[in-house]
């Protein structure tokens, strides 16, 4: 699981151009990254013992957040939704491997 993360960790930084990757598009990883970590934290101090719901409403919560955020902008960057989904990805990593 630890080699799939650092990939994962990996591809974020190549996925833009040779360039320095934006700050906003690190700002979507870190945001959606937050949110998904935060939900599934929030899931387990409610006394939701089931990991696997925990981070389906987690993933969930956060997918909203990131689709109905793109569609409230003036123009809609796809590249924001990646950097959402991989921050989504990594935080979703992170639980599983980590088991907290």
């Amino acid at each position: 699981m630890r080699p799939a993360m650092i990939l994962l960790l990996t591809l974020a930084v190549a996925a833009g151009p040779a360039r320095a990757v934006e700050s906003d598009k690190m700002a979507h990883l870190g945001v959606s990254h937050l949110i998904t970590t935060s939900t599934y934290g929030l899931c387990k101090a409610a006394g939701i013992q089931d990991r696997t719901f925990s981070v389906i409403m987690a993933i969930g919560l956060a997918s909203m957040v990131a689709v109905s955020k793109e569609f409230s902008d003036r123009r809609f960057d796809g590249g924001d939704l990646l950097y959402d989904g991989i921050g989504i990805g990594t935080s979703t990593l992170f639980i599983y491997t980590f088991e907290f």
